[in-house]
């Protein structure tokens, strides 16, 4: 009897290590489609700097708008009025942006 619960067991525990390997196979199988799509289409990058009375919190390079769009979220939902400056990236070559700065979002 104790011998048919360690096999159900041994079972059980392989199909789990199954599972998960089969779980992990298709996360990095999506992550590379999506890097592979973010690298094949043609969208503007951005950079980004939040500041809080001229000082830089965090700066972001080379983003895309769903990005840009989640920073602007997050800092909206800060109690703390910060200033965010979103630079269009022309090109890897040109780092020169055009800011706008945007206060009390």
């Amino acid at each position: 009897m104790i011998r048919g619960f360690t096999v159900a067991g041994n079972i059980g525990k392989a199909i789990g290590y199954m599972a998960y390997g089969l779980n992990q196979s298709v996360k990095l199988l999506g992550r590379v489609a999506r890097g592979v799509a973010n690298s094949v289409t043609n969208k503007p990058k951005y950079n980004v700097t939040v500041m809080d009375h001229g000082n830089i919190i965090n700066e972001y390079k080379n983003i895309d708008g769903v990005r840009v769009n989640q920073i602007i979220t997050a800092v909206t939902h800060l109690e703390k009025d910060y200033s965010i400056l979103i630079g269009r990236n022309h090109g890897s070559n040109n780092t020169e942006t055009r800011s706008r700065e945007m206060e009390n979002i």
